[in-house]
């Protein structure tokens, strides 16, 4: 079924590739901040490179501005004593997600995986790109390949809203704050972009991202373009690729020859000859660890976001992607997409056929059984809550 949700009309949209205008992107938006800043992620390191950013939001705190940070407690190493005494002094209000030994043991395993920074009621950045030296280090000539996108306009407005209930659990003496200053604005771009922001939750009974990804595999009519990491789809995905490449659809998928979490690979290529054998075009970025969430298809409709295409997205961890439908910001996204494959390698049937030996095979779909097995098994655990107010 078809999220219901409709499109925000007028927008403006920028595409950011990881590396340090990124991290500028981020540092600038929050000193355009007058009112409030929410920021929460999963990976937040404290290093050389999110020196200028924690340095922005202690500034913005001690002038006034309404400062909230959650960090994920699995993905974000422990903050210094330092750096939180001096974020409490400024009055920066800031909290882990879930940490290890707090009330809801039992939810371990779901994990805020999502990356947003909000500032006001006017502009949001949300993708893949976490925030640390590890992903970006400015010596490295490749950092990790991954995509954000700074969004303007009246989208804004819902994606606080779909975020709200998460600050007012963490942050409950700001309450009446983090509802009365969601305000909707009214906003006049030229050639604006349609945007819908769809939040992945399955504890809270929201399944927006996956539905929505099905749903426009579907429709699809000329081409689909995905890169993505720790890819591991289940049936009803796998059965919409088939059949859209049943129907002449160009379908392209991009992974990463070289990864973080080498199971997760092994894991992904045990469908490489599926994909290879109903017609499915596979590339592997071999410059770096690719680390983009993202997807294009037939020249108009954009998906970024935090959602990787597994169990452990779609059952256990909050998720966040936001959907563009816009000509000229199709186009860049396209130009990226044709830039990741001329610097990958193409996988051939044929020679995927001869390297693939039947033992190499059993390791694959060993790996890919287990990878599933073991998320699945934690999704057992969840006891699953639904909200009266947005939530993420």
């Amino acid at each position: 079924m078809a999220l219901k949700q409709k499109l925000s009309e007028n927008n403006k949209a920028t595409l950011l590739k990881n590396g340090t205008d990124a991290v500028d992107a981020h540092i600038k938006l929050v000193k355009e901040a007058k009112e409030k800043i929410l920021f929460h992620t999963y990976i937040f390191h404290e290093d050389s490179i999110t020196e200028d950013f924690y340095e922005a939001l202690i500034e913005k705190a001690s002038q006034g501005v309404k400062v909230f940070f959650i960090a994920d407690a699995f993905g974000t190493p422990e903050l210094s004593k330092e750096l939180k005494k001096r974020m409490e002094k400024a009055g920066v209000n800031w909290a882990y997600f879930a940490p290890f030994f707090g009330k809801r043991f039992q939810h371990l395993g779901r994990r805020l995986h999502q990356k947003l920074l909000l500032i006001d009621n006017d502009k949001a950045i949300t993708g893949g790109i976490n925030l640390a030296k590890k992903f970006i280090d400015p010596e490295d000539a490749n950092p990790w390949l991954d995509y954000s996108v700074l969004i303007e306009g009246e989208e804004v407005y819902r994606l606080q809203r779909k975020v709200k209930s998460l600050y007012v659990k963490h942050f409950p003496e700001h309450s009446n704050f983090l509802h009365s200053s969601i305000n909707r604005k009214q906003f006049n771009f030229e050639n604006p972009v349609k945007a819908r922001t769809l939040v992945n939750d399955f504890m809270r009974f929201k399944t927006e991202v996956h539905r929505n990804y099905v749903d426009a595999i579907r429709k699809a009519e000329k081409s689909i373009k995905i890169t993505a990491t720790y890819f591991l789809p289940g049936k009803r995905l796998l059965k919409e690729l088939k059949k859209a490449s049943k129907r002449g659809v160009e379908i392209e998928l991009i992974f990463g020859e070289v990864s973080d979490h080498p199971m997760e690979r092994y894991s992904s290529r045990y469908l490489y000859s599926w994909y290879l054998n109903h017609g499915i075009k596979v590339y592997e970025w071999n410059k770096s660890i690719l680390h983009a969430k993202a997807a294009l298809i037939d020249d108009d409709w954009v998906s970024i976001g935090s959602y990787n295409h597994n169990y452990l997205s779609r059952y256990i961890c909050l998720e966040l992607n936001v959907e563009l439908i816009n000509k000229e910001f199709a186009t860049k996204m396209d130009e990226q997409f044709s830039y990741i494959k001329e610097n990958s390698t193409q996988v051939q049937k044929r020679e995927w056929s001869k390297k693939t030996s039947w033992l190499r095979i059993a390791f694959y779909f060993i790996t890919y059984t287990f990878s599933n097995f073991i998320t699945l098994v934690a999704t057992l655990f969840i006891v699953r809550k639904k909200e009266e107010t947005e939530s993420p």
